[in-house]
């Protein structure tokens, strides 16, 4: 999914992409794609709602 932000054709699909990653469970290695793949959805980051289902994410990951 991670791969998908770049070639979004527009706000609302990243922004379900974001929704679809943040129902995902996000294990340790999953964690290290999140981070290794930044460039790939950074851009995205600026969307409010998009960076709210990141924080989310980071969220669930910090309960671990």
């Amino acid at each position: 999914l991670h791969l998908r932000f770049p070639t979004a054709s527009g706000v609302q699909q990243q922004r379900d992409l974001g929704f679809c990653l943040s129902l995902l469970n996000i294990t340790e290695k999953g964690m290290k794609k999140l981070i290794d793949l930044f460039k790939c959805y950074g851009d995205a980051l600026c969307d409010e709602e998009v960076y709210s289902y990141f924080h989310g994410i980071l969220s669930k990951v910090r309960k671990f």
